[in-house]
């Protein structure tokens, strides 16, 4: 009788159970970068607002309009920070069920510290944050803390539009990008905020060029709201042209904000462009675009093994879409970073397998262009078949070489064709196009343990075209992966990484197996083959062929 009390409490206490608010694990994050917690610049920020992501944690309905002075509680959401027996309120500017955006008091502790959620008189269990001083996180135009940043252009007091491909600014211009994260305010953070400069340090790269001192106009809280900053600068002489330019702060000398990106032309220049990218300018405009990728990827893995070895794996990827960038298009396959600068991706997942990473900002449709591709080489024919993924939607591991394992590599140097009879919104088409040997990397030897506060040189010969390098580590630990993409001109031979990238890398964890960093090149022909077909405005098919190692990041 006592065992068939204890099940039916159990089973009637499911349903209030099921009702609990929940936040799941690294759930609290800067609103504006989304770093994941447990990489150098996923900490929160005193005055900062942050963002917890979790289920039934506010209302379903939309979160009440706000008036100051701002409340510790909104539609009966409140949120306390907690670290011993000390705890202050957050203040909650946006309550859903999913989300909640708060005020990260200038007066919370510093440190690991518990964020209690309460929606009404339910209580969601603690999720854990780390406080610090500074912080930044640069909005972005995505909303995904990736690509084009919220920058406006001044041009006078009354006109000051969008930073944007279409919009773009030049060198020596006036720009204020938005964040949030500079540091605490010595006035009540849930009054009007008051202007006036914080009493930080505050350095930014704009495309590895140094912005002066005396050009950094102002980095303080921005006059309209509660939490958000604003940084007022002048863009350097020396920033590059492109419609990608990477734009990234550092504050009190060592904490790097996420990477976003800035259009750069000449004055008088109606839009930018980005010369060294095949398929950057296209990609912008809206109308049908059809790609196709080849990859051979072949990494040595030489990081917590008994002896190096080496990994090929062969894939590839088709995408037809009909695109509808708007101003701000983003997508990290095709918006590289102009040639001698890098871009920082951040998410979660194995670098060199099953990474997530920000996706794009359009929302094209995808487009039925048969039930297959087929692509034939020197080992004969394969197909990409519907996967039905974002952003290709089809796909295929075409084959791999392993250490013990059978060789079975199907992407080899040589020439290619992709075929395919067309479906019912794509018509038949036939591309030709040739893969070339992966870069001769010359000083791949010196590379084996990578310091973060120091300048990273790759150098490399037999090259043509663009010159990728992927440098990121993946903490397994605390599934948090920061990656660094750059470019360069092939031609150049050699490409330096500075510390201000490399910073913002998790450091290499001390447990064997415990994380994996590599670094990576390949290269991106000058121009990718384009073909034509019906229903596609455009088409462009590549092959690209990697190699790597695994390093260790100090």
């Amino acid at each position: 009788m006592r065992i068939r009390i204890i099940l039916l409490t159990l089973v009637l206490a499911l349903p209030a159970l099921a009702q609990q608010p929940r936040v799941p694990p690294r759930a609290v994050v800067n609103s504006a970068s989304f770093t994941r917690p447990g990489l150098p610049n996923g900490k929160i920020a005193r005055g900062s607002i942050f963002s917890i992501f979790g289920s039934r944690i506010g209302p379903d309905g939309p979160s009440p309009d706000l008036t100051f002075p701002l409340g510790k509680a909104l539609a009966g959401v409140t949120v306390t920070v907690r670290q011993g027996d000390v705890s202050v309120d957050a203040i909650p500017l946006f309550v859903f069920a999913g989300q909640i955006n708060a005020i990260m008091p200038s007066d919370a502790p510093l440190g690991r510290v518990s964020i209690e959620v309460r929606n009404g008189v339910r209580r969601a269990n603690p999720a854990p944050a780390e406080v610090v001083a500074s912080s930044v996180g640069i909005f972005s135009a995505t909303g995904l803390g990736v690509g084009p940043a919220s920058i406006q252009n001044f041009i006078s007091q009354t006109v000051q539009p969008d930073n944007a491909p279409g919009t773009p600014a030049f060198r020596g211009q006036i720009v204020t990008a938005w964040g949030t994260g500079l540091g605490a305010v010595d006035f009540p953070d849930n009054e009007a905020p008051v202007p006036g400069g914080l009493d930080v340090e505050v350095e930014i790269w704009v495309g590895g060029a140094a912005v002066a001192d005396e050009d950094v106009l102002y980095a303080g809280r921005s006059p309209c709201c509660s939490g958000v900053d604003q940084i007022i600068f002048r863009v350097p002489d020396a920033a590059p042209l492109g419609c990608y330019v990477p734009l990234r702060l550092r504050t009190a000398g060592n904490v790097v904000s996420n990477t976003v990106s800035m259009a750069i032309a000449e004055e008088g220049a109606s839009e930018c462009s980005d010369p060294a990218n095949p398929f950057g300018d296209r990609f912008r405009r809206p109308g049908t675009l059809g790609t196709i990728l080849l990859t051979s990827l072949s990494v040595e893995r030489n990081v917590d093994v008994p002896e190096p070895a080496t990994t090929t794996l062969d894939a590839g990827f088709a995408s037809f879409r009909d695109e509808n960038p708007g101003a701000f298009a983003f997508n990290p396959v095709y918006s590289l970073p102009p040639p001698g600068t890098c871009a920082v991706y951040t998410g979660s997942g194995d670098l060199l397998g099953g990474a997530s990473l920000p996706g794009s900002a359009t929302a094209g449709a995808l487009l039925d262009a048969g039930a297959a591709v087929r692509v034939s080489g020197p080992r004969g024919a394969k197909s990409l078949a519907e996967a039905m993924l974002n952003p290709a939607n089809y796909f295929a591991g075409l084959g791999s070489a392993m250490p013990g394992g059978v060789e079975r590599l199907f992407l080899l140097p040589g020439d290619y064709t992709a075929t395919s009879p067309g479906g019912s919104e794509v018509g038949g088409f036939n591309v030709s196009f040739a893969m070339r040997p992966p870069p001769t990397w010359s000083n791949r030897d010196e590379v084996g343990v990578v310091s973060r506060t120091d300048e990273l040189e790759l150098r490399w010969s037999g090259a043509e075209g663009t010159l990728i390098a992927l440098v990121g580590n993946y903490d397994i630990g605390e599934d948090a992966l920061a990656a660094a993409l750059c470019t360069a001109d092939a031609a150049a031979g050699s490409l330096t990484i500075s510390p201000a990238v490399l910073s913002a890398l998790p450091a290499s964890s001390s447990k064997t197996f415990g994380s994996e960093g590599a670094v990576l090149l390949w290269t991106l022909p000058a121009a990718a083959a384009a073909f034509s077909a019906d229903g596609l405005d455009a088409g462009f098919a590549a092959a690209l062929s990697a190699a790597g190692k695994t390093v260790v990041f100090e």
